[in-house]
């Protein structure tokens, strides 16, 4: 699929949504628990999710986070919690870390 900055995106399988954030000029595919990721419509409402209290930050994908496959350019931000991972072009996208703010003094 062609991504494109802006486009929402969710899996059958998982209750995560996500909404791309960069994208690269070529097509990837990005999955969501082993299942292919489509583009959805703000209209469509995501089933209530489940997400478990238990995991390691990889296969659970939280709402406000972003992750990113650095190497391929691509960036997600997730706007509904579920399972995960996110995955593009088989390579998982891992959670950014939060920048820094910078100090006060």
């Amino acid at each position: 699929m062609q991504l494109k900055v802006g486009r929402q995106l969710g899996a059958a399988s998982s209750t995560a949504r996500a909404i791309v954030i960069r994208a690269p000029e070529v097509e990837i595919e990005v999955t969501c628990a082993g299942e292919p990721m489509v583009e959805v419509d703000d209209d469509d409402i995501p089933p209530e999710a489940i997400v478990p209290d238990e995991g390691d930050a990889v296969s659970i994908c939280r709402i406000g986070k972003r992750y990113a496959e650095e190497e391929l350019g691509v960036e997600l931000l997730c706007t509904n919690p579920g399972a995960g991972p996110f995955a593009c072009d088989g390579r998982v996208c891992l959670p950014k870390a939060p920048k820094p703010l910078p100090a006060s003094d």
